[in-house]
């Protein structure tokens, strides 16, 4: 599987993502902080989420959430860090894996940092995502980001008509 947007090893840690989009840091600054856009680019396959929830400032949440299947939800959520408007976002994030019994199974948290930078000829948008303690984890990690750069380039370069 190819992932063009996966600058990292596949598997180490950090897992580094990145990518130059023919568009403005602001714009890729609200595609990741809109829930209504976030659930258009975020994921790396055809599996939308179900729904997300975010509060970009500091000590505010966050929660995407897919739909279950076969008994199973899987949620990402975390805390923002630190949020600089149109420039960078450090969030945490857990994976968590909702079973129908009520268990409910966490990865430990790790830490996310997007920077969204004007260049020539568009936007850079710089994603670090460290501290995952299993390499599994982070082979997941790194084909979830790269696939979701994918989308969100198809979203912000090449938006539906209405």
């Amino acid at each position: 599987m190819k992932l063009p947007f996966l600058k990292s090893v596949p598997g180490a840690d950090p897992v580094v993502v990145e990518g130059v989009f023919n568009t403005s840091a602001a714009r890729l600054f609200r595609a990741w902080t809109n829930p209504d856009e976030i659930v258009r680019w975020f994921g790396p396959g055809d599996t939308p989420l179900l729904s997300a929830r975010v509060d970009p400032r500091e000590g505010g949440l966050w929660e995407f959430a897919y739909s279950e299947r076969d008994g199973v939800q899987d949620v990402m959520t975390g805390e923002y860090v630190f949020v600089v408007q149109d420039e960078q976002l450090i969030f945490t994030w857990r994976h968590e894996r909702r079973l129908s019994g009520g268990n409910v199974e966490k990865t430990s948290p790790s830490l996310v940092t997007v920077t969204f930078e004007d260049v020539d000829g568009g936007a850079r948008l710089h994603l670090r995502h460290e501290r995952i303690v299993r390499e599994s984890g982070r082979l997941g990690v790194g084909d979830g980001w790269s696939g979701s750069f994918s989308n969100l380039q198809q979203l912000v370069e090449h938006p539906a008509v209405d």
